[in-house]
């Protein structure tokens, strides 16, 4: 009887210690799932879409003060993966040039609070856990848009 009690209790903190690192993994940041490891930023290029979702702007920033704020600004997000799409593409498309590749961000239309990011065929949603501003800066009307001037020529 002794023996089995031990049996079952080693059994149910297996299980338990596995949903725990299960959802750990869950959580990550913005910094450890993008940029580390990674060359240097060299180019960002940001997607402006209408409410109709077609291509209404275009911004390239290839300045360093720029791009580090940029950078910055994303690097203060904490991510959960979920497995609900947040919702359909949202106002922004933005991505990031390496040296050695490019990563894709997706901001959803929920509130931009989720994030999908495809790299090299892969697509993971998350979901902006804490309280940031990641887009203030692309956000601000002074930035050097590229406006599509007729409809026919939207992406």
């Amino acid at each position: 009887m002794k023996k089995k009690f031990i049996i079952f209790g080693v059994l149910i903190f297996i299980i338990f210690g596995a949903f725990s690192i299960m959802q750990y993994m869950r959580y990550t940041t913005f910094q450890k799932l993008v940029l580390k490891g990674k060359d240097s930023v060299y180019k960002v290029a940001i997607i402006r879409q209408g409410a109709d979702g077609r291509t209404e702007a275009i911004l390239s920033i290839d300045d360093e003060k720029s791009k580090k704020r940029l950078v910055e600004d994303f690097s203060k997000m904490k991510l959960k993966k979920v497995f609900d799409q947040g919702g359909s593409i949202g106002k922004y498309l933005i991505l990031i040039y390496y040296n050695t590749g490019s990563y894709t961000l997706m901001v959803s239309q929920k509130d931009g609070r989720f994030l999908t990011i495809n790299d090299e065929g892969k697509s993971w949603t998350y979901k902006i856990v804490n309280k940031v501003n990641y887009l203030k800066m692309i956000d601000n009307d002074n930035l050097d848009w590229e406006y599509l001037k007729k409809k026919d020529d939207a992406i």
